[in-house]
């Protein structure tokens, strides 16, 4: 490389190019120094070829290990953070569940974790009475509604379930659905009088958070 302090400087540099005046050793030298660094009797290609089946032939580093639960425990919050100021609608499954979410629930924790029922706004009344059938197994329930009038709330409250207020599934939203189940935790979701589109959507929480969707109604038994 040639640099020139000032313009005249710099066109006489190109005047001698173009003149020739310089000689080819220059050129080669660049040539064989950046151009053709392995030689010029060697063909680029095969030079190109066995940089690329050497490069395959690496071993391929391993896939970093799932974290364990005690470090799980302890990023939850720092999701949730992070969740709360971000649209994490367009995730899946597996940009959520991999880090931040803790493999589905053990068969101890599903006899320790209460489980959640998630109603329609119209089928209140079927919700509690299945609440009271899982009680009368000796389990532990909640119940989620996105609407629910003083009546409701008075019924759950007197038969001791707890009645949450549950985002939307009409208009729904991943983050929001996220962050709901992350906090309740329950064992299992299982849907009440639910339409098909919000029983996808539904489905759809249930696998970004990593938690069993009961839509045949074995755990209400």
């Amino acid at each position: 490389m040639t640099v020139a302090g000032t313009i005249d400087a710099h066109l006489g540099d190109l005047a001698d190019v173009l003149a020739d005046r310089r000689g080819p050793e220059r050129s080669r030298g660049f040539v064989a120094a950046f151009v053709r660094p392995m030689g010029q009797a060697r063909s680029a290609g095969d030079a190109s070829a066995d940089v690329l089946e050497a490069m395959a032939k690496r071993r391929r580093p391993a896939p970093p290990a799932r974290l364990p639960a005690w470090v799980h425990k302890r990023l939850v919050p720092f999701a949730e953070a992070a969740a709360a100021a971000t649209d994490l609608s367009g995730y899946g499954r597996e940009g959520l569940q991999g880090w931040f979410v803790p493999p589905r629930p053990t068969a101890d924790a599903v006899r320790t974790r209460p489980l959640l029922i998630v109603a329609a706004p119209d089928a209140t009344a079927e919700a509690l009475s299945h609440a009271r059938a899982v009680q009368r197994q000796g389990r532990g329930v909640m119940a989620a509604v996105a609407a629910a009038s003083e009546a409701d709330r008075r019924a759950f409250a007197e038969a001791g379930v707890k009645l949450r207020i549950a985002p939307s599934l009409e208009s729904f939203n991943a983050r929001r659905w996220f962050l709901f189940l992350r906090k309740l935790r329950p064992s299992a979701i299982a849907p009440v009088g639910l339409g098909r589109t919000p029983l996808q959507c539904l489905a759809e929480a249930c696998r970004t958070a990593g938690l069993p969707l009961d839509s045949d109604g074995a755990g209400i038994g």
